[in-house]
């Protein structure tokens, strides 16, 4: 079994869309635009948490290294933005209107 490169990339957009589709149940279906701001503002604050250095100290624990992960990288911070915006598309296209009705 290999490393491809989407491997990456698709498990941060899917971390994302966790965020999204967690801040929509927290907040009981708020506001599109509150939602989506909440979600990229944590997947922004969890990436910049990298930089302190304490998620490589609790990298020994596995449900830490899967929330926190353990390296900062600019190209996560794009991944969590396009998972996070095609969530939002699909939530305010489809399933607000369809909820709605």
């Amino acid at each position: 079994m290999g490393w491809y490169p989407w491997d990456n990339a698709l498990g941060d957009c899917l971390y994302a869309i966790v965020v999204y589709l967690l801040v929509v149940l927290i907040t009981r279906r708020r506001a599109f635009p509150d939602v989506f701001s909440t979600a990229i503002l944590f997947c922004i604050g969890i990436e910049l948490f990298k930089l302190t250095g304490i998620p490589l100290l609790l990298r020994r624990y596995l449900v830490a290294r899967w929330v926190l992960g353990t390296t900062f990288s600019f190209f996560n911070l794009a991944y969590y933005s396009l998972g996070i915006f095609v969530i939002a598309i699909i939530d305010r296209g489809y399933l607000r209107r369809r909820s709605s009705r």
